[in-house]
């Protein structure tokens, strides 16, 4: 007989035990042991479908699980069955908001638990039924924070939140107010099926089904194609056992059930990788040990000597092993450290084999995986937040330097050793320090990481000095002219026979070039061995800044020297000079009769003398001293004489605290005019990030470098008041 899937198995046994219609269609089902294992898939022709929520909310159940389901299952009715302790807050909102999306019709059948997180994902149904034994429970979310008294008032702050979003939530659907609801929240309630409808949380309880023949029964012979589905105890995993006995109110039934011994039980760890979460998750039990929102255990006042692991350190260090979810949870039940559970993850290794296939020093499609989850997992650490670093970072997320170090050694070699942090850093930095870097060393990787960390903290920097320059592209260092404004002669009439005459264009000029500037930052073999982290990511982060910020002061350098000889331009005056028509004759603060002479100055500048250019300003420039007496100006409808204020809304500031404190300047759009250019290297505008095994540091060195300058290129188009002495 053919062998019958998990889903087909399930599907006839929910028949046989009276399911309401014989024609439903099981499409998917949760795995119950491997959040890592693929849904089962089985669509019939008509009839609703049936989704099962059973296990751990954010591990056996996630979001994008139930988002395959419904995809799969187009708009056709659900009926919804639930047996979950909860788990992940944040994953249960994302699943209540995908099923209250769904265009069909969703009817929601709580077979024994809704607890937690699973709750108020009941209340995403059209319908909610309760079976005859079955329970729901709603409670306050809960987090461990380690740090100060601002660390833990944030987390109270963001827990807050999550309980008011979740009692929105529970209103909606009882009709009980906000404050009603969070005081049931706050007792930890639990409600039997009866009392889950009375209360407003479901609408009816399901009649107990008798049992009835059918014409599809589960086969009951595992050898004959197919399991029967195991009873309720024999569901409930290790990871949902632990949760359930977690709660402070649970009634006797609810801990029967978990502490019930299932029919079986895994002898030997699962080669199948159970995946870590993406990151810290805020959860709605108490077992959880992140540093996010999650359990009901507060963080202790102090704590002394060795910890135990988090349960994303021991997911890590799972995915990395490919060991299953049992066995994260043997190492949270035995209260293993980090140090612990590596060594009981390389006994689990030892005992399944001894070598793992590969071809040594080529990396492969799986290495490079690797590599690029490492790089990502580093940057995520150094503070980026883009959502491709976020999603790349993926297991990796929550191991040390040494983990990543080690998984690099491994995806060359095929070997899984125990090696000595500073034996290690020999193998897998070595041939960089004697100068045979190649494009596999972990030394790049650390280099790619530094450089994602380095230009997403230059992007931070404020980029004001965008609005009011060009940038323009060299493709060498030499110095040249650029033209900036120009002034075309007027068409002429041509008459009849006669010639076209030939006019000539008068341009300013402003003479450009490039230069390199540039800082190093070494990271230490002492750093590297001793894991730490947080150096590198720092540098990189400063290092980055850093780079940002002295571009923009260059480009601002020209108006705190743009009336010395500093930037002569072609006419061998200075940028700001009366000579130019663009230099206030005396200091004055910013004023209606200041902004009139500015705007009237501006309008009359002329390339060719006696041809205003007629430029309107687009930028009001301020620096420190200026910024609230240009904002209150443009914010005004009246001037103090209680006259219209004309100039409400005339110009966008710019505020720019390198620009001098008192002085003000109205500057035309560059795109219409452009006066001051940004020259970069082949169109590269953020830091160029080199790095490096070195031999005389003993360690990593990185070089953060970027090729720019900034000049005017045209005196027309700005006006300067330096603001009154």
């Amino acid at each position: 007989m053919p062998k019958i899937s998990p889903a087909a198995s399930v599907a006839a046994y929910l028949r046989k035990h009276g399911s309401e219609d014989a024609a439903t269609a099981i499409v998917a089902v949760s795995p119950l042991s491997e959040r890592a294992m693929a849904p089962k898939f089985r669509a019939a022709d008509d009839g609703p479908v049936e989704v099962l929520i059973m296990g751990e909310i954010g591990w056996e159940v996630t979001a994008q699980g139930v988002l395959d389901v419904l995809n799969a299952a187009g708009e056709r009715d659900l009926v919804i069955r639930i047996s979950s302790p909860g788990g992940s807050a944040f994953e249960g909102f994302a699943i209540f908001n995908l099923l209250a999306r769904y265009p069909g019709l969703k009817q929601v059948v709580v077979e024994s638990v809704a607890a937690s997180s699973a709750s108020f994902i009941a209340m995403a149904g059209d319908e909610v039924f309760m079976a005859p034994a079955s329970f729901m429970m709603i409670h306050n979310s809960a987090g461990m924070t380690m740090g100060d008294k601002q660390a833990h008032a944030a987390t109270i702050a963001i827990l807050e939140k999550i309980d008011a979003t979740m009692a929105g939530l529970y209103a909606a659907r009882t009709g009980k107010t906000s404050d009603e609801v969070l005081t049931l929240m706050s007792a930890e309630t639990w409600m039997t099926a009866e009392e889950a409808v009375t209360e407003g949380f479901a609408d009816r309880v399901e009649a107990a089904a008798s049992p009835a023949p059918s014409a599809d029964p589960a086969p009951e012979n595992p050898d004959e194609g197919g399991d029967p589905l195991p009873d309720a105890s024999a569901r409930i995993t290790p990871r949902a056992r632990v949760l359930l006995n977690s709660f402070a109110h649970a009634p006797a039934a609810v801990r029967a059930m978990a502490s019930a011994a299932p029919q079986s039980t895994p002898t030997t760890p699962s080669t199948q990788p159970a995946a870590p979460a993406p990151q810290q998750e805020t959860t709605m039990s108490g077992t959880a040990t992140t540093t996010a929102p999650g359990g009901t255990t507060p963080a202790p006042a102090v704590v002394t000597g060795p910890q135990p692991a988090t349960l994303e350190q021991l997911q890590g260090i799972a995915a990395r092993a490919k060991l299953g979810s049992d066995w994260v949870v043997a190492q949270l039940v035995a209260k293993a450290t980090e140090a612990t559970a590596r060594d009981a993850a390389l006994d689990a290794l030892a005992g399944q084999q001894a070598q793992r296939p590969g071809i040594v020093g080529v990396p492969t499609a799986s290495s490079a995986d690797t590599d690029r989850a490492s790089v990502a997992a580093i940057a995520k650490r150094g503070g980026v937040k883009k959502p491709e670093i976020i999603a790349a970072a993926g297991p990796m997320a929550g191991l040390s330097l040494q983990d990543m170090a080690a998984d690099f050694y491994e995806a060359r070699t095929g070997k899984r050793a125990r090696l000595p942090t500073a034996q290690l850093y020999r193998e897998v930095f070595a041939s960089g320090t004697v100068g045979m870097q190649t494009s596999g060393d972990f030394g790049v990787l650390l280099g790619q990481s530094i450089e994602a960390i380095v230009i997403d903290n230059a992007q931070r920097v404020s980029q004001e000095w965008r609005k009011i320059g060009r940038v323009y592209s060299f493709d060498n260092f030499r110095q040249r002219d650029v033209a900036g404004a120009f002034d075309a002669p007027d068409l002429e009439e041509v008459l009849e026979h006669e010639e076209i005459r030939y006019g000539a264009i008068q341009r300013a000029l402003g003479r450009l070039g490039l230069k390199t500037f540039a800082k190093g930052f070494a990271f230490s073999r002492q750093a590297i061995i001793n894991n730490d982290l947080t150096q590198f990511t720092a540098d990189g982060a400063t290092y980055g800044a850093m780079a940002a910020r002295s571009l923009s002061a260059r480009v601002w350098r020209v108006f705190q020297l743009g009336t010395t000889s500093a930037y002569n331009m072609t006419d061998g005056q200075p940028f700001l000079s009366a000579a130019h028509n663009n230099l206030a004759a005396s200091g004055s603060a910013i004023t209606e009769a200041s902004l009139i002479a500015a705007a009237n100055a501006l309008a009359s500048q002329a390339a060719v003398a006696g041809k205003p250019l007629g430029l309107a300003a687009r930028y009001l420039v301020v620096g420190t001293g200026r910024r609230f007496e240009a904002q209150k100006l443009m914010a005004s409808l009246k001037l103090a004489d209680n006259t219209d204020n004309v100039f409400n809304g005339a110009y966008e500031i710019v505020y720019e605290p390198s620009f001098p404190e008192n002085a003000w300047a109205l500057m035309a759009d560059p795109d219409v005019h452009p006066i001051i250019a940004v020259s970069v290297l082949n169109g590269r505008e953020d830091p160029e990030v080199v790095t490096e095994a070195s031999f005389d540091t003993f360690g990593l060195k990185v070089r953060v470098s970027l090729d720019y300058e900034a000049a005017p290129i045209d005196w027309n188009g700005v006006y300067y008041n330096p603001g009154p002495a």
